[in-house]
């Protein structure tokens, strides 16, 4: 037998009609959110595709590539140095002193002051500097990276705090650059490592060459430039670059002539 008061019918129904409420509530408002989400993704995006256009030379940003017009050879033959010796065998005909425009050359791009230059990577790799000459922004820092299995022993004896340091294989050198040069850097374990370095004002960009002279920037903006080709710490060719906007740009090909080669 139950004890207690018994529910009032009325009650039930309220109860019924509240959660009936609540379900059709439900499905009306199910949609919603997917509603919301397609619109929020779209003013995203709309958002971000205007933050392009505010960002200076994001959009505008571009990429240049040339050709350099090399010499066969480097002209006169290198001269042998002290306690270093040459055997002809007397069969094969000896080769000429070929330029190696990926470890003789340097392309860069100069501009306007306070510009932030990129792709300007230096290393020491298969027994040598790469590339033997390396420009950087006054009074930044110069990094070489060790990409040999020996330690290198890099030094500018006219460059204070530029001594004779060890750098494991796998790891970088770092020294700050004041204005000026070139500076004749040497290798105290391996003499015949001889580069230069060279601080100037305006460094964009330094460009990829590659064994035939061919070299490419990238994400570059808009605007005038000098491009600028170092070899043996020294400008061996130059001309003036005009960057549009949006448009990718194919310079001609830029020669280098043999006697400012050797």
């Amino acid at each position: 037998m139950m004890s207690g008061k018994p529910r009032p019918h009325g009650a039930t129904a309220q109860v019924e009609s509240t959660a009936g409420r609540r379900a059709r509530a439900a499905r009306h408002a199910r949609p919603r959110p997917l509603v919301l989400a397609n619109v929020f993704g779209s003013n995203l995006l709309a958002l971000l595709a205007g933050a392009l256009f505010l960002v200076p030379g994001m959009a505008a940003a571009v990429a240049v590539s040339g050709t350099l017009g090399l010499p066969e050879s480097l002209g006169d033959a290198t001269p042998v140095p002290d306690q270093y010796w040459e055997v002809r065998n007397g069969i094969l005909a000896t080769l000429p002193d070929h330029l190696d425009p990926r470890r003789e050359l340097l392309v860069v791009l100069r501009g306007a002051e306070g510009s932030e230059n990129n792709g300007c990577d230096y290393g020491l790799r298969g027994g040598d500097l790469m590339p033997r000459t390396m420009v950087v922004e006054a009074g930044s820092t110069l990094r070489i990276t060790n990409n040999d299995a020996t330690p290198h022993e890099l030094h500018v004896d006219n460059l204070d705090g530029f001594t004779a340091l060890s750098t494991a294989p796998g790891m970088a050198r770092s020294e700050r650059i004041p204005a000026g040069g070139p500076y004749d850097v040497e290798d105290k374990l391996y003499p015949h490592i001889q580069g230069s370095i060279v601080a100037v004002t305006g460094l964009v960009a330094c460009g990829h060459l590659d064994a035939h002279g061919a070299y490419q920037f990238s994400d570059v903006a808009a605007g005038t430039y000098q491009l600028e080709v170092y070899r043996a710490g020294e400008v061996v060719a130059h001309q003036e670059v005009e960057l549009a906007a949006g448009a990718d740009v194919t310079l001609p090909e830029l020669s280098v002539a043999p006697s400012q080669a050797e």
